[in-house]
């Protein structure tokens, strides 16, 4: 099936030689697709808000801040089996994706800067940036394949998204929120 068909495939399978779209995209649950360079991040959050501001303070001193969140990203669980169908062994997801997610992502990102008047068209501004503030490590992306093999009767979920028969690497996760990062600038503008 070609990308630009709009890769929509109403069912949870992947064809027995690979995804059923190209560029590596897995269709499923209305045709969400995977992001970026990562297989298993599928954009499908159903709110999100950004709020950002800025304070002038005395000094030409300025404090600027951006909250942002999301729902988490659905976890598409999946078993490799052979349904009988004549099209092979593939990967089949468990139930409705929609079932099982990551965590709510929430992010504080501040700014301090100092403007430092040098002339009467030019200025310099050395600011400190910090990037999550609160040096949150939620889930950004865990392995979703929750079976052995191609053993078929081991296709159910436990509580909390764990898996009653799993492999060693099921829930195990790959990618976190950037740590807590903080950034010195300097900026000469004319």
């Amino acid at each position: 099936v070609s990308p630009s068909s709009g890769c929509q495939d109403p069912t949870n399978q992947v064809a027995a030689t690979g995804p059923s779209c190209g560029d590596g995209m897995i269709t499923w649950y209305g045709g969400a697709a995977n992001s970026g360079a990562f297989a298993n991040v599928y954009i499908n959050s159903k709110w999100n808000f950004n709020v950002s501001g800025l304070y002038q303070l005395p000094l030409n001193f300025n404090l600027a801040a951006n909250f942002y969140g999301r729902q988490g990203y659905p976890i598409p669980y999946y078993v490799r089996q052979n349904p009988g169908d004549g099209l092979g062994t593939r990967n089949v997801i468990i139930g409705n994706p929609d079932d099982h997610r990551n965590k709510n992502l929430y992010e504080l990102d501040m700014r301090l800067e100092k403007v430092v008047p040098l002339f009467q068209k030019a200025d310099l501004t050395f600011s400190l940036d910090v990037f999550n503030v609160a040096n949150s490590n939620t889930p950004l992306q865990k392995r979703n394949r929750a079976c052995n093999g191609s053993d078929g009767a081991c296709s159910a979920l436990g509580q909390n998204g764990t898996t009653q028969t799993s492999t060693a690497q099921a829930n195990e996760i790959t990618e976190t929120q950037a740590p807590r990062t903080l950034r010195f600038g300097a900026r000469l503008s004319f």
